[in-house]
């Protein structure tokens, strides 16, 4: 039986399914087409999300300059 806290099912129309078919069948080593969609998904949250996500980390974690110095003078 499938584990639901890991993996979920979509649907998908013929057409898109037949052109992911093609897709995971042009790879060097063929892969499921799960795979591929898991790949796909991967790269285009790469591109869109993580720098977005980056960039809310890098100012909530970065030290402003003021902050580095020391009133001690």
């Amino acid at each position: 039986m499938t584990d639901i806290t890991r993996y979920a099912n979509v649907s998908l129309k013929r057409d898109t399914y037949n052109k992911l078919k093609d897709l995971s069948a042009i790879n060097e080593t063929p892969v499921s087409k799960s795979a591929m969609i898991t790949y796909l998904v991967d790269k285009e949250w790469t591109k869109r999300l993580l720098p977005q996500k980056q960039g809310i980390f890098s100012r909530l974690f970065s030290r402003s300059s003021s902050e580095g110095k020391s009133n001690d003078n």
